[in-house]
């Protein structure tokens, strides 16, 4: 979950989460929650949501949040206007890295609840979405992240019953245990994992090694590819990044 600081991402996390509103402080480094949403047709489904510092000094870590992950949630606030060039600009650096061509995006215009918000077609032009990568699907959805309002609509269109389609990725999905809900997902040309190294099982507990529903996986060399994302931000050193940024952001 990314967008510029005061933005409302955190509430947005923790209305998710506790739906309820949640006072909050800005963000410095990070906030992680496990949340299994509870409405809409997305009901049930279980995500792992990362809520980055919006803060001019934190975007360059955006790189390595967002890489890899299942979707992105860029919280814009709508009555912020004259902060929308600096949004674009930041949302359209960050979908034209390499690791996230074709990663779907939702775009959700918050404080629509106020008197000087946006209409969200004025916001949707502003940012230029329509300027976005051709592989990138997208989505803005109004809300009001203090009531609740619009958060699970936006949910729906990344999480409902078509699921694979709304994230616009060709790739199979695959059911973990006996949840039908628990949905998880292999990049298998590239080792694009969901989470922290979660392996990934057919239901018979066996793990892919490619799929096949996507051209990429038609490259020569795999092997290659798979070295070349991996390598791009070693996991163990993103990890004690993140681990030594949760200590310091409680001691400012």
């Amino acid at each position: 979950m990314l967008g510029l600081d005061s933005a409302g991402k955190t509430t947005v996390l923790y209305r998710l989460k506790f739906n309820e509103f949640v006072n909050t402080v800005p963000t410095i480094g990070f906030n992680t929650e496990k949340i299994k949403l509870s409405n809409g047709t997305a009901k049930g489904i279980s995500c792992h949501f990362w809520d980055v510092g919006g803060q001019e000094k934190l975007r360059p870590l955006w790189k390595s949040y967002s890489r890899c992950t299942d979707g992105i949630i860029y919280v814009v606030d709508s009555v912020d206007v004259d902060r929308l060039e600096e949004a674009k600009t930041e949302l359209h650096k960050v979908t034209k890295f390499a690791e996230n061509q074709g990663t779907p995006l939702l775009v959700i215009a918050n404080k629509q609840d106020l008197p000087k918000s946006l209409p969200v077609a004025d916001i949707e032009r502003q940012l230029a979405l329509n300027e976005l990568t051709p592989s990138t699907t997208y989505h803005i959805q109004p809300a009001c992240a203090i009531i609740g309002e619009g958060l699970h609509e936006g949910m729906d269109k990344f999480f409902g019953e078509d699921f694979d389609k709304c994230l616009g990725l060709p790739h199979t999905l695959f059911r973990v245990g006996t949840a039908p809900t628990e949905l998880r997902m292999i990049f298998s040309c590239c080792s694009r994992l969901l989470g922290p190294r979660e392996l990934l099982s057919d239901g018979n507990g066996a793990v892919p090694a490619h799929c096949t529903q996507c051209s990429a996986c038609d490259r020569k060399d795999k092997d290659s590819v798979r070295q070349e994302n991996l390598m791009d931000v070693p996991y163990a050193f993103l990890t004690l990044v993140k681990l030594v940024m949760v200590p310091f952001s409680f001691w400012l």
